[in-house]
Protein backbone atom coordinates (compact mmCIF):
# COMPACT_ATOMS: atom_id res chain seq x y z
CA UNK A 1 0.00 0.00 0.00
CA UNK A 2 2.85 2.40 0.83
CA UNK A 3 4.43 1.70 -2.56
CA UNK A 4 1.11 2.38 -4.27
CA UNK A 5 0.58 5.70 -2.47
CA UNK A 6 4.20 6.85 -2.70
CA UNK A 7 3.83 8.51 -6.16
CA UNK A 8 0.90 10.57 -4.83
CA UNK A 9 2.58 11.69 -1.60
CA UNK A 10 5.64 12.83 -3.55
CA UNK A 11 3.50 15.16 -5.66
CA UNK A 12 0.66 16.38 -3.45
CA UNK A 13 -0.28 19.25 -5.76
CA UNK A 14 -0.94 16.87 -8.65
CA UNK A 15 -2.79 14.42 -6.37
CA UNK A 16 -5.08 17.04 -4.82
CA UNK A 17 -5.90 18.57 -8.21
CA UNK A 18 -6.68 15.21 -9.79
CA UNK A 19 -8.78 14.01 -6.85
CA UNK A 20 -10.85 17.21 -6.75
CA UNK A 21 -11.46 17.16 -10.50
CA UNK A 22 -12.53 13.50 -10.38
CA UNK A 23 -14.66 14.05 -7.26
CA UNK A 24 -16.66 16.76 -9.01
CA UNK A 25 -17.33 14.54 -12.01
CA UNK A 26 -18.09 11.38 -10.03
CA UNK A 27 -20.14 13.26 -7.43
CA UNK A 28 -22.28 14.97 -10.08
CA UNK A 29 -22.97 11.66 -11.83
CA UNK A 30 -23.82 9.90 -8.57
CA UNK A 31 -26.16 12.70 -7.43
CA UNK A 32 -28.04 12.76 -10.75
CA UNK A 33 -28.18 8.96 -10.75
CA UNK A 34 -29.96 9.01 -7.38
CA UNK A 35 -32.55 11.38 -8.86
CA UNK A 36 -32.98 9.28 -12.03
CA UNK A 37 -33.30 6.11 -9.97
CA UNK A 38 -35.84 7.63 -7.57
CA UNK A 39 -38.05 9.04 -10.33
CA UNK A 40 -37.64 6.61 -13.24
CA UNK A 41 -36.19 3.32 -12.04
CA UNK A 42 -37.50 2.55 -8.56
CA UNK A 43 -40.92 0.93 -8.28
CA UNK A 44 -43.62 3.04 -6.65
CA UNK A 45 -43.93 2.53 -2.88
CA UNK A 46 -47.36 0.96 -3.15
CA UNK A 47 -48.67 -2.57 -2.95
CA UNK A 48 -48.09 -4.34 -6.31
CA UNK A 49 -47.57 -1.00 -8.14
CA UNK A 50 -47.34 -2.55 -11.62
CA UNK A 51 -51.09 -3.22 -11.51
CA UNK A 52 -52.02 0.40 -10.74
CA UNK A 53 -53.06 2.28 -13.88
CA UNK A 54 -54.46 5.71 -14.70
CA UNK A 55 -57.53 5.71 -16.93
CA UNK A 56 -58.06 8.98 -18.77
CA UNK A 57 -60.24 10.27 -21.58
CA UNK A 58 -58.67 11.46 -24.83
CA UNK A 59 -59.79 14.22 -27.16
CA UNK A 60 -59.83 14.10 -30.95
CA UNK A 61 -56.10 14.87 -31.06
CA UNK A 62 -55.37 11.87 -28.84
CA UNK A 63 -54.30 14.05 -25.89
CA UNK A 64 -55.19 12.66 -22.46
CA UNK A 65 -57.70 14.80 -20.57
CA UNK A 66 -59.64 14.56 -17.32
CA UNK A 67 -62.78 12.43 -17.09
CA UNK A 68 -66.37 13.63 -16.84
CA UNK A 69 -68.30 12.38 -13.85
CA UNK A 70 -71.06 10.83 -15.98
CA UNK A 71 -68.56 8.93 -18.15
CA UNK A 72 -66.83 7.62 -15.05
CA UNK A 73 -70.13 6.30 -13.74
CA UNK A 74 -70.60 4.35 -16.99
CA UNK A 75 -67.01 3.08 -16.88
CA UNK A 76 -67.52 1.79 -13.37
CA UNK A 77 -70.70 -0.05 -14.39
CA UNK A 78 -69.32 -1.58 -17.61
CA UNK A 79 -65.57 -2.24 -17.11
CA UNK A 80 -64.57 -5.76 -16.01
CA UNK A 81 -60.77 -5.47 -16.24
CA UNK A 82 -60.27 -3.90 -12.83
CA UNK A 83 -60.41 -5.04 -9.24
CA UNK A 84 -61.19 -1.43 -8.37
CA UNK A 85 -61.80 1.77 -10.32
CA UNK A 86 -62.12 5.11 -8.55
CA UNK A 87 -62.11 8.83 -9.29
CA UNK A 88 -60.49 11.56 -7.25
CA UNK A 89 -59.58 15.21 -7.17
CA UNK A 90 -57.08 17.11 -5.06
CA UNK A 91 -56.87 20.72 -3.93
CA UNK A 92 -55.31 23.00 -1.33
CA UNK A 93 -57.58 24.16 1.51
CA UNK A 94 -57.28 25.73 4.97
CA UNK A 95 -57.82 23.17 7.73
CA UNK A 96 -58.09 23.65 11.48
CA UNK A 97 -56.47 20.59 13.05
CA UNK A 98 -54.98 20.28 16.50
CA UNK A 99 -56.06 23.77 17.51
CA UNK A 100 -54.60 26.05 14.80
CA UNK A 101 -55.31 26.64 11.08
CA UNK A 102 -53.01 25.34 8.36
CA UNK A 103 -53.27 25.13 4.59
CA UNK A 104 -53.05 21.48 3.56
CA UNK A 105 -53.19 19.44 0.39
CA UNK A 106 -56.42 17.45 0.49
CA UNK A 107 -57.92 14.81 -1.81
CA UNK A 108 -61.54 13.82 -2.32
CA UNK A 109 -61.77 10.12 -3.21
CA UNK A 110 -64.63 7.72 -3.72
CA UNK A 111 -65.21 4.09 -2.81
CA UNK A 112 -62.53 1.82 -4.17
CA UNK A 113 -59.76 4.42 -4.31
CA UNK A 114 -57.75 2.95 -1.45
CA UNK A 115 -58.28 -0.55 -2.87
CA UNK A 116 -56.94 0.65 -6.22
CA UNK A 117 -53.90 2.15 -4.48
CA UNK A 118 -53.45 -0.89 -2.24
CA UNK A 119 -53.38 1.35 0.84
CA UNK A 120 -54.45 0.20 4.31
CA UNK A 121 -54.55 2.39 7.42
CA UNK A 122 -52.09 1.76 10.24
CA UNK A 123 -54.72 3.04 12.63
CA UNK A 124 -58.48 3.01 12.33
CA UNK A 125 -60.42 2.21 9.15
CA UNK A 126 -61.13 3.33 5.59
CA UNK A 127 -64.29 5.10 4.46
CA UNK A 128 -67.62 3.35 4.51
CA UNK A 129 -69.58 3.57 1.21
CA UNK A 130 -72.48 5.10 3.12
CA UNK A 131 -70.25 8.09 4.00
CA UNK A 132 -70.29 9.20 0.36
CA UNK A 133 -73.94 10.24 0.63
CA UNK A 134 -74.48 14.01 0.88
CA UNK A 135 -76.21 13.94 4.27
CA UNK A 136 -73.92 11.40 5.91
CA UNK A 137 -71.54 12.08 8.77
CA UNK A 138 -68.41 13.82 7.47
CA UNK A 139 -65.25 11.77 7.97
CA UNK A 140 -61.56 12.09 7.09
CA UNK A 141 -58.35 10.11 6.89
CA UNK A 142 -55.05 11.80 7.72
CA UNK A 143 -51.41 11.18 6.80
CA UNK A 144 -48.83 9.86 9.22
CA UNK A 145 -47.02 13.20 9.04
CA UNK A 146 -50.11 15.20 9.97
CA UNK A 147 -50.89 12.74 12.78
CA UNK A 148 -47.45 13.21 14.29
CA UNK A 149 -47.20 16.95 13.63
CA UNK A 150 -50.60 18.03 14.89
CA UNK A 151 -51.72 15.21 17.20
CA UNK A 152 -48.39 14.06 18.66
CA UNK A 153 -48.89 10.52 17.27
CA UNK A 154 -51.63 10.01 19.85
CA UNK A 155 -53.42 6.67 19.16
CA UNK A 156 -56.57 8.26 20.57
CA UNK A 157 -56.76 10.52 17.50
CA UNK A 158 -59.59 8.35 16.17
CA UNK A 159 -62.79 10.23 16.79
CA UNK A 160 -61.02 13.60 17.01
CA UNK A 161 -62.38 16.35 14.82
CA UNK A 162 -60.86 18.79 12.36
CA UNK A 163 -62.50 21.68 10.56
CA UNK A 164 -62.44 21.59 6.78
CA UNK A 165 -64.25 24.21 4.67
CA UNK A 166 -66.36 25.26 7.62
CA UNK A 167 -67.57 21.76 8.52
CA UNK A 168 -66.34 19.41 11.22
CA UNK A 169 -64.93 16.06 10.06
CA UNK A 170 -64.31 13.05 12.26
CA UNK A 171 -60.90 11.38 11.86
CA UNK A 172 -61.49 7.66 11.25
CA UNK A 173 -58.01 6.51 10.21
CA UNK A 174 -54.31 7.22 9.78
CA UNK A 175 -52.48 6.12 6.61
CA UNK A 176 -48.94 4.64 6.60
CA UNK A 177 -45.82 6.79 6.70
CA UNK A 178 -44.72 7.79 3.21
CA UNK A 179 -48.19 7.47 1.65
CA UNK A 180 -49.21 10.92 0.42
CA UNK A 181 -50.68 10.27 -3.02
CA UNK A 182 -51.70 12.31 -4.94
CA UNK A 183 -48.83 14.76 -4.67
CA UNK A 184 -48.17 15.62 -1.05
CA UNK A 185 -51.63 15.01 0.34
CA UNK A 186 -52.20 15.09 4.11
CA UNK A 187 -55.97 14.69 4.22
CA UNK A 188 -58.49 12.50 2.41
CA UNK A 189 -62.29 12.90 2.46
CA UNK A 190 -65.07 10.97 0.68
CA UNK A 191 -65.74 12.27 -2.83
CA UNK A 192 -69.46 11.90 -2.22
CA UNK A 193 -69.28 15.16 -0.27
CA UNK A 194 -68.76 16.93 -3.62
CA UNK A 195 -71.30 15.32 -5.96
CA UNK A 196 -70.76 15.77 -9.69
CA UNK A 197 -73.49 17.01 -11.99
CA UNK A 198 -74.93 14.80 -14.69
CA UNK A 199 -73.33 16.71 -17.56
CA UNK A 200 -70.75 14.97 -19.71
CA UNK A 201 -69.19 18.18 -20.98
CA UNK A 202 -67.24 18.97 -17.79
CA UNK A 203 -64.07 16.89 -17.50
CA UNK A 204 -62.96 17.46 -13.91
CA UNK A 205 -61.94 14.10 -12.45
CA UNK A 206 -58.94 11.83 -12.54
CA UNK A 207 -59.42 8.08 -12.47
CA UNK A 208 -57.15 5.42 -11.03
CA UNK A 209 -57.65 1.66 -11.22
CA UNK A 210 -56.11 -1.64 -10.16
CA UNK A 211 -55.87 -4.28 -12.86
CA UNK A 212 -57.07 -7.77 -12.13
CA UNK A 213 -54.19 -10.23 -11.77
CA UNK A 214 -55.27 -12.04 -14.94
CA UNK A 215 -55.66 -8.87 -17.07
CA UNK A 216 -52.86 -7.02 -18.84
CA UNK A 217 -52.77 -3.30 -19.54
CA UNK A 218 -53.27 -4.02 -23.25
CA UNK A 219 -56.46 -6.02 -22.54
CA UNK A 220 -57.77 -3.26 -20.30
CA UNK A 221 -57.01 -0.72 -23.04
CA UNK A 222 -58.98 -2.75 -25.57
CA UNK A 223 -61.98 -2.94 -23.24
CA UNK A 224 -61.92 0.78 -22.41
CA UNK A 225 -61.65 1.64 -26.12
CA UNK A 226 -64.77 -0.42 -26.78
CA UNK A 227 -66.64 1.26 -23.90
CA UNK A 228 -65.63 4.72 -25.19
CA UNK A 229 -66.90 3.79 -28.66
CA UNK A 230 -70.26 2.72 -27.21
CA UNK A 231 -70.56 5.97 -25.25
CA UNK A 232 -69.71 7.96 -28.39
CA UNK A 233 -72.63 6.33 -30.21
CA UNK A 234 -74.96 6.72 -27.23
CA UNK A 235 -74.04 10.38 -26.52
CA UNK A 236 -72.81 11.81 -29.84
CA UNK A 237 -73.18 15.43 -28.76
CA UNK A 238 -70.63 15.14 -25.96
CA UNK A 239 -68.63 11.96 -26.66
CA UNK A 240 -68.18 11.85 -30.43
CA UNK A 241 -64.42 12.38 -30.34
CA UNK A 242 -63.79 11.16 -26.79
CA UNK A 243 -61.66 8.04 -26.36
CA UNK A 244 -60.03 6.30 -23.39
CA UNK A 245 -56.41 5.62 -22.45
CA UNK A 246 -55.01 3.14 -19.91
CA UNK A 247 -51.53 4.16 -18.74
CA UNK A 248 -49.39 2.71 -15.91
CA UNK A 249 -49.29 5.05 -12.92
CA UNK A 250 -45.49 5.13 -12.92
CA UNK A 251 -45.47 6.26 -16.56
CA UNK A 252 -47.98 9.00 -15.84
CA UNK A 253 -46.00 10.34 -12.90
CA UNK A 254 -42.58 10.27 -14.55
CA UNK A 255 -43.17 10.98 -18.25
CA UNK A 256 -42.84 14.77 -17.95
CA UNK A 257 -39.67 14.55 -15.88
CA UNK A 258 -37.96 11.91 -18.04
CA UNK A 259 -36.49 14.22 -20.76
CA UNK A 260 -35.11 16.63 -18.15
CA UNK A 261 -33.47 13.89 -16.09
CA UNK A 262 -31.95 12.17 -19.11
CA UNK A 263 -30.62 15.52 -20.32
CA UNK A 264 -29.03 16.15 -16.91
CA UNK A 265 -27.54 12.65 -16.91
CA UNK A 266 -25.99 13.26 -20.33
CA UNK A 267 -24.64 16.64 -19.21
CA UNK A 268 -22.90 15.27 -16.11
CA UNK A 269 -21.59 12.40 -18.25
CA UNK A 270 -19.87 14.97 -20.46
CA UNK A 271 -18.51 16.65 -17.34
CA UNK A 272 -17.01 13.34 -16.23
CA UNK A 273 -15.42 12.77 -19.65
CA UNK A 274 -13.87 16.24 -19.49
CA UNK A 275 -12.57 15.41 -16.01
CA UNK A 276 -11.05 12.19 -17.37
CA UNK A 277 -9.33 14.07 -20.19
CA UNK A 278 -7.99 16.63 -17.68
CA UNK A 279 -6.58 13.97 -15.37
CA UNK A 280 -5.18 12.04 -18.34
CA UNK A 281 -3.24 15.15 -19.33
CA UNK A 282 -2.03 15.55 -15.76
CA UNK A 283 -0.82 11.94 -15.77
CA UNK A 284 1.08 12.47 -19.02
CA UNK A 285 2.69 15.60 -17.58
CA UNK A 286 3.58 13.65 -14.44
CA UNK A 287 4.95 10.83 -16.59
CA UNK A 288 7.40 13.23 -18.19
CA UNK A 289 9.08 13.58 -14.80
CA UNK A 290 9.06 9.83 -14.22
CA UNK A 291 10.61 8.70 -17.52
CA UNK A 292 13.90 7.77 -15.90
CA UNK A 293 12.12 5.76 -13.19
CA UNK A 294 10.20 3.71 -15.76
CA UNK A 295 13.28 3.25 -17.92
CA UNK A 296 15.27 1.87 -14.96
CA UNK A 297 12.41 -0.45 -14.01
CA UNK A 298 12.34 -1.74 -17.57
CA UNK A 299 16.12 -2.14 -17.59
CA UNK A 300 16.14 -4.34 -14.46
CA UNK A 301 13.52 -6.68 -15.90
CA UNK A 302 10.09 -5.12 -15.48
CA UNK A 303 7.93 -6.08 -18.43
CA UNK A 304 5.70 -3.61 -20.21
CA UNK A 305 2.63 -5.46 -18.88
CA UNK A 306 3.90 -5.01 -15.34
CA UNK A 307 4.50 -1.31 -15.90
CA UNK A 308 1.01 -0.86 -17.37
CA UNK A 309 -0.46 -2.77 -14.42
CA UNK A 310 1.39 -0.54 -11.96
CA UNK A 311 0.29 2.65 -13.71
CA UNK A 312 -3.30 1.46 -13.97
CA UNK A 313 -3.22 0.60 -10.27
CA UNK A 314 -2.13 4.15 -9.52
CA UNK A 315 -4.90 5.55 -11.76
CA UNK A 316 -7.57 3.39 -10.15
CA UNK A 317 -6.31 4.35 -6.69
CA UNK A 318 -6.53 8.00 -7.70
CA UNK A 319 -10.05 7.42 -9.02
CA UNK A 320 -11.02 5.62 -5.81
CA UNK A 321 -9.92 8.62 -3.75
CA UNK A 322 -11.93 10.86 -6.05
CA UNK A 323 -14.87 8.45 -5.77
CA UNK A 324 -14.88 8.59 -1.98
CA UNK A 325 -14.94 12.37 -2.04
CA UNK A 326 -17.42 12.36 -4.92
CA UNK A 327 -19.92 10.13 -3.09
CA UNK A 328 -19.61 12.42 -0.07
CA UNK A 329 -20.35 15.41 -2.35
CA UNK A 330 -23.33 13.55 -3.84
CA UNK A 331 -24.71 12.86 -0.37
CA UNK A 332 -24.38 16.54 0.50
CA UNK A 333 -25.79 17.86 -2.79
CA UNK A 334 -28.85 15.60 -3.09
CA UNK A 335 -30.83 17.79 -0.69
CA UNK A 336 -29.78 20.85 -2.68
CA UNK A 337 -30.98 19.22 -5.91
CA UNK A 338 -34.33 18.37 -4.31
CA UNK A 339 -34.71 21.95 -3.04
CA UNK A 340 -33.85 23.53 -6.42
CA UNK A 341 -35.82 21.09 -8.59
CA UNK A 342 -39.37 21.93 -9.71
CA UNK A 343 -41.99 20.64 -7.29
CA UNK A 344 -43.76 18.91 -10.18
CA UNK A 345 -41.06 16.21 -10.41
CA UNK A 346 -42.62 13.28 -8.54
CA UNK A 347 -40.76 11.02 -6.10
CA UNK A 348 -37.60 13.14 -6.29
CA UNK A 349 -37.73 13.61 -2.54
CA UNK A 350 -37.25 9.83 -2.23
CA UNK A 351 -33.73 9.94 -3.69
CA UNK A 352 -31.19 8.41 -1.30
CA UNK A 353 -27.50 7.58 -1.24
CA UNK A 354 -28.22 3.89 -0.63
CA UNK A 355 -26.40 0.72 -1.63
CA UNK A 356 -27.39 1.16 -5.29
CA UNK A 357 -26.07 4.74 -5.41
CA UNK A 358 -22.91 3.64 -3.59
CA UNK A 359 -22.41 0.76 -6.05
CA UNK A 360 -22.96 3.17 -8.95
CA UNK A 361 -20.38 5.56 -7.52
CA UNK A 362 -17.85 2.74 -7.06
CA UNK A 363 -18.47 1.44 -10.60
CA UNK A 364 -18.08 4.93 -12.07
CA UNK A 365 -14.88 5.41 -10.09
CA UNK A 366 -13.35 2.17 -11.35
CA UNK A 367 -14.42 2.84 -14.94
CA UNK A 368 -13.05 6.36 -14.67
CA UNK A 369 -9.72 5.09 -13.38
CA UNK A 370 -9.36 2.77 -16.35
CA UNK A 371 -10.61 5.39 -18.81
CA UNK A 372 -8.21 8.19 -17.91
CA UNK A 373 -5.33 5.89 -16.95
CA UNK A 374 -5.12 3.38 -19.78
CA UNK A 375 -3.75 5.52 -22.59
CA UNK A 376 -1.21 7.38 -20.42
CA UNK A 377 -0.10 4.01 -18.99
CA UNK A 378 0.41 2.54 -22.47
CA UNK A 379 2.27 5.64 -23.56
CA UNK A 380 4.58 5.88 -20.52
CA UNK A 381 5.36 2.13 -20.57
CA UNK A 382 7.08 2.58 -23.95
CA UNK A 383 9.94 4.56 -22.42
CA UNK A 384 13.34 3.83 -24.02
CA UNK A 385 16.28 3.61 -21.59
CA UNK A 386 18.81 5.43 -23.82
CA UNK A 387 16.39 8.29 -24.61
CA UNK A 388 15.36 8.56 -20.94
CA UNK A 389 18.98 8.78 -19.72
CA UNK A 390 19.92 11.28 -22.39
CA UNK A 391 17.02 13.55 -21.39
CA UNK A 392 17.20 12.91 -17.65
CA UNK A 393 18.33 16.43 -17.01
CA UNK A 394 16.01 17.90 -19.60
CA UNK A 395 12.51 18.95 -18.61
CA UNK A 396 11.11 18.37 -22.06
CA UNK A 397 7.95 16.35 -22.45
CA UNK A 398 7.58 12.67 -23.00
CA UNK A 399 8.57 12.79 -26.62
CA UNK A 400 6.71 13.07 -29.88
CA UNK A 401 4.20 10.33 -29.14
CA UNK A 402 3.49 11.76 -25.70
CA UNK A 403 2.99 15.20 -27.17
CA UNK A 404 0.56 13.81 -29.74
CA UNK A 405 -1.39 12.01 -26.98
CA UNK A 406 -1.65 15.18 -24.93
CA UNK A 407 -2.80 17.08 -28.04
CA UNK A 408 -5.50 14.47 -28.63
CA UNK A 409 -6.70 14.77 -25.04
CA UNK A 410 -6.79 18.56 -25.31
CA UNK A 411 -8.85 18.26 -28.51
CA UNK A 412 -11.24 15.88 -26.75
CA UNK A 413 -11.63 18.34 -23.86
CA UNK A 414 -12.31 21.20 -26.26
CA UNK A 415 -14.86 19.18 -28.25
CA UNK A 416 -16.73 18.07 -25.13
CA UNK A 417 -16.64 21.58 -23.71
CA UNK A 418 -18.06 23.01 -26.95
CA UNK A 419 -20.93 20.50 -26.79
CA UNK A 420 -21.68 21.44 -23.18
CA UNK A 421 -21.43 25.18 -23.78
CA UNK A 422 -23.60 24.93 -26.91
CA UNK A 423 -26.24 22.95 -25.04
CA UNK A 424 -26.17 25.38 -22.13
CA UNK A 425 -26.46 28.31 -24.52
CA UNK A 426 -29.47 26.78 -26.26
CA UNK A 427 -31.11 26.07 -22.89
CA UNK A 428 -30.51 29.66 -21.73
CA UNK A 429 -31.85 31.01 -25.02
CA UNK A 430 -35.00 28.89 -24.69
CA UNK A 431 -35.47 30.10 -21.11
CA UNK A 432 -35.09 33.73 -22.15
CA UNK A 433 -37.59 33.28 -24.97
CA UNK A 434 -40.06 31.62 -22.61
CA UNK A 435 -39.75 34.50 -20.18
CA UNK A 436 -40.33 36.98 -23.00
CA UNK A 437 -43.55 35.31 -24.17
CA UNK A 438 -46.47 37.59 -23.41
CA UNK A 439 -49.08 35.82 -21.23
CA UNK A 440 -51.78 38.16 -22.50
CA UNK A 441 -51.81 40.43 -19.47
CA UNK A 442 -49.44 42.80 -17.70
CA UNK A 443 -48.31 41.39 -14.34
CA UNK A 444 -46.26 44.43 -13.36
CA UNK A 445 -47.20 45.61 -9.85
CA UNK A 446 -49.99 43.04 -9.64
CA UNK A 447 -50.35 41.38 -6.24
CA UNK A 448 -52.18 38.10 -5.62
CA UNK A 449 -53.85 37.00 -2.38
CA UNK A 450 -55.21 33.47 -2.01
CA UNK A 451 -58.47 33.40 -0.03
CA UNK A 452 -60.85 30.65 1.02
CA UNK A 453 -64.19 31.35 2.67
CA UNK A 454 -66.14 28.18 3.56
CA UNK A 455 -69.69 27.91 2.23
CA UNK A 456 -71.71 24.86 3.23
CA UNK A 457 -75.12 25.98 1.93
CA UNK A 458 -76.91 28.86 0.23
CA UNK A 459 -76.74 31.01 3.36
CA UNK A 460 -73.02 30.34 3.64
CA UNK A 461 -72.56 31.18 -0.05
CA UNK A 462 -74.31 34.54 0.40
CA UNK A 463 -72.14 35.21 3.46
CA UNK A 464 -68.94 34.41 1.56
CA UNK A 465 -69.97 36.71 -1.29
CA UNK A 466 -70.47 39.56 1.20
CA UNK A 467 -67.01 38.87 2.67
CA UNK A 468 -65.37 38.98 -0.76
CA UNK A 469 -67.21 42.16 -1.71
CA UNK A 470 -66.15 43.84 1.53
CA UNK A 471 -62.57 42.66 1.08
CA UNK A 472 -62.45 44.06 -2.46
CA UNK A 473 -63.94 47.35 -1.29
CA UNK A 474 -61.34 47.73 1.45
CA UNK A 475 -58.55 46.64 -0.87
CA UNK A 476 -59.43 49.35 -3.39
CA UNK A 477 -59.54 51.97 -0.62
CA UNK A 478 -56.01 51.05 0.47
CA UNK A 479 -53.47 53.78 -0.44
CA UNK A 480 -51.49 52.79 -3.51
CA UNK A 481 -54.07 50.34 -4.85
CA UNK A 482 -55.83 51.56 -8.00
CA UNK A 483 -58.11 48.57 -8.60
CA UNK A 484 -58.96 45.20 -7.07
CA UNK A 485 -60.69 42.25 -8.68
CA UNK A 486 -61.46 38.61 -8.02
CA UNK A 487 -60.98 35.51 -10.19
CA UNK A 488 -61.67 31.84 -9.53
CA UNK A 489 -58.18 30.79 -10.63
CA UNK A 490 -55.19 32.95 -11.48
CA UNK A 491 -54.43 32.48 -15.22
CA UNK A 492 -51.51 30.16 -15.99
CA UNK A 493 -51.42 28.86 -12.42
CA UNK A 494 -51.05 25.17 -11.60
CA UNK A 495 -54.73 24.95 -10.62
CA UNK A 496 -55.83 25.33 -14.25
CA UNK A 497 -59.37 26.32 -15.18
CA UNK A 498 -62.88 24.96 -15.30
CA UNK A 499 -64.01 23.55 -18.63
CA UNK A 500 -67.08 22.51 -20.58
CA UNK A 501 -69.00 22.72 -23.83
CA UNK A 502 -71.04 25.81 -24.66
CA UNK A 503 -73.63 26.95 -27.17
CA UNK A 504 -74.17 30.31 -28.82
CA UNK A 505 -77.26 32.37 -28.09
CA UNK A 506 -80.15 31.13 -30.16
CA UNK A 507 -78.46 27.82 -30.91
CA UNK A 508 -80.90 24.98 -30.24
CA UNK A 509 -78.38 22.14 -30.10
CA UNK A 510 -74.98 22.12 -28.38
CA UNK A 511 -72.05 21.94 -30.77
CA UNK A 512 -69.67 19.33 -29.40
CA UNK A 513 -66.72 21.04 -31.09
CA UNK A 514 -67.27 24.15 -28.94
CA UNK A 515 -65.45 23.39 -25.71
CA UNK A 516 -63.53 25.93 -23.69
CA UNK A 517 -61.79 26.48 -20.41
CA UNK A 518 -63.11 29.37 -18.37
CA UNK A 519 -62.48 31.45 -15.24
CA UNK A 520 -65.09 33.25 -13.17
CA UNK A 521 -64.03 36.88 -12.70
CA UNK A 522 -65.34 40.09 -11.20
CA UNK A 523 -65.83 43.32 -13.12
CA UNK A 524 -62.75 45.04 -11.72
CA UNK A 525 -60.34 42.25 -12.64
CA UNK A 526 -59.60 44.07 -15.91
CA UNK A 527 -59.18 47.74 -14.98
CA UNK A 528 -58.02 50.27 -17.51
CA UNK A 529 -54.91 50.93 -15.49
CA UNK A 530 -52.21 48.26 -15.48
CA UNK A 531 -51.64 48.81 -11.76
CA UNK A 532 -54.10 46.61 -9.88
CA UNK A 533 -54.48 44.03 -7.17
CA UNK A 534 -55.84 40.60 -8.11
CA UNK A 535 -57.51 38.36 -5.56
CA UNK A 536 -58.08 34.65 -6.02
CA UNK A 537 -61.21 33.53 -4.17
CA UNK A 538 -61.78 29.87 -3.41
CA UNK A 539 -65.46 29.34 -2.64
CA UNK A 540 -66.61 25.82 -1.80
Amino acid sequence: MNKLLRPFTRNLGFTITAVVVLALGIGANTAIFTAVRAVLLKPLPYNDPDRIVVVAETNKRGVRISVSGADFTDWKAQATSFDAIASYGNYSVPVVAGGSPERLNAAAVNTGWFTAMGAKPVLGRLFDPAEEKPNSEKTALISDGLWRRRFGADPKVLGAKLKLQGAMHIIVGVLPAGFRFPGKTDLWVPLGLFPDSSTRSAHNYRVISRLKSSVSAEQAQAEMTAIAARLAKQYPESNQDIGAAVVPLHTTLSENAKPTLYLLLAAVGFVLLIACANVGNLLLASGARRRTEFAIRAAIGASRTRLVRQLLGESITLAALGGVLGIALAWWSKDLIIALAPSEIPMLSESRIDWAAFAFGVAVSMATGVLFGLFPALQMSRTDLNDALKSSGNRAGVGGAGTRMRSVLVCVEIALSVVLVTGAGLAIRSLVELQNVSPGYDSLNVMVADMAVPAENDAGMRRSIRIYEEFLRRAESTPGVLAAGAVSTVPLSELGSSNGYFSREGQKQMDRSQSAGFHTASERLFPRSRYSAALRPNVH
